[in-house]
């Protein structure tokens, strides 16, 4: 006789425990902010994992214990429960937690410019108003000396009249009685000490010696800028005071015929459209920055492997009237003011690169322009 058995394979499910708690990193925050949700007290079992949501919306589904919600816009109640895909039913209940969020205090342009320019002599800067939204008050910072802002009733007003020439670039940061702070406010007030006067400079044909063009980090770099004729001027002294002695506003240069002529800075600043015609511009400080070290905020010196790129192609004079063959040596013109007097400029030697020096206004230097 043949004797049959029979053999069957049970699995058993282990059950979940529900959480009994849901913490927070932090149940008040500013609007934006994450929040990390922590589950307790419960045991995940067979094919089970924890459910987070809020509402009626499941955000997640995971076995870690915590769930990070990038960014909490608007006050809820966030809940965690058991999900299950095993035979055993998830069992009833989660934990919640309450999320409460405060608004960003927020702060617009009402009146006023945010790119202002004082001049010597002038008056105070033209007010500036901003208006404000769930804020209880906003800090300035790198305000000019002179100048300050005051916020009353919602509305935070920038005044006053600089006493120390320089650009500044400012922000405004507004905060609430909950500590939400949004700094979203910023201009320029630039405040220039000297005193560029009406230019009564007469030029003639105003061009680059050549078609050559030079490019470096991204820029195209002009020949020299010459003019056919050029005549001095006087200036006012850069004090305002009574009239100066005359400037180096144009001078020919011993090869003129190859490198041009000087301009002093004023010229340069008034006649910036007709000297670097469109698209050329004259440079501006993080125009230099960026021929010489490929960035517009990293101007300190490199050193003399630039040479044979920069020197070349911006072959120019010195201040003082000498002439270095080659491109050895040489001061070239930015369009940016520094402080009383001086302006930002290139200078190039045989052992260095200084896109960060500055030099006194009155001195014609050489020009080269850019796009």
């Amino acid at each position: 006789t043949a004797s049959l058995t029979n053999a069957a394979t049970v699995t058993v499910h282990t059950a979940s425990t529900a959480p009994t708690g849901l913490t927070a990193s932090s149940t008040t925050v500013c609007s934006g902010s994450p929040v990390t949700l922590t589950a307790s007290g419960g045991a995940l079992g067979t094919s089970s994992s924890y459910q987070f949501g809020t509402g009626n919306d499941p955000l997640t589904t995971t076995t870690a214990t915590t769930y990070k919600v990038s960014s909490v816009t608007a006050t809820a109640t966030y809940w965690v429960k058991i999900h299950t895909t095993s035979a055993c039913a998830a069992p009833a209940g989660s934990a919640t937690r309450e999320i409460t969020v405060y608004p960003l205090p927020t702060i617009t342009l009402a009146s006023g410019s945010t790119a202002q320019t004082v001049t010597l002599g002038s008056a105070a800067i033209t007010q500036i108003k901003y208006t404000t939204v769930n804020a209880t008050g906003a800090t300035p910072s790198n305000m000019p000396p002179g100048v300050d802002g005051a916020w009353d009733s919602n509305t935070y007003t920038i005044s006053g009249t600089p006493t120390l020439g320089g650009t500044y670039n400012y922000t405004v940061t507004t905060t609430n009685s909950n500590g939400c702070t949004n700094a979203s406010a910023s201009g320029r007030i630039t405040y220039q000490t000297y005193n560029c006067v009406p230019a009564s400079l007469t030029l003639g044909e105003v061009g680059f010696t050549s078609s050559a063009t030079y490019i470096r980090n991204g820029l195209t770099i002009s020949s020299a800028v010459t003019a056919t004729y050029c005549n001095t001027r006087t200036y006012v002294s850069f004090d305002g005071g009574t009239a100066g002695a005359p400037k180096a506003d144009c001078a020919t240069n011993y090869y003129s015929a190859a490198y041009g002529n000087w301009f002093s800075w004023c010229a340069v600043k008034q006649y910036a459209e007709k000297l670097c015609p469109t698209p050329w511009r004259v440079p501006t400080r993080e125009d230099l920055c960026q021929i010489v070290n490929n960035s517009p905020t990293d101007c300190d010196g490199l050193g003399s492997t630039l040479n044979n790129v920069v020197g070349y192609a911006l072959t120019g004079r010195a201040e003082n009237g000498s002439y270095a063959d080659g491109g050895w040596y040489g001061y070239y013109h930015s369009s940016t003011y520094r402080m009383p007097d001086c302006a930002y400029n290139l200078l190039v030697t045989p052992n260095d690169t200084h896109p960060d020096t500055n030099y006194d206004m009155q001195y014609g230097l050489a020009l080269r322009c850019v796009q």
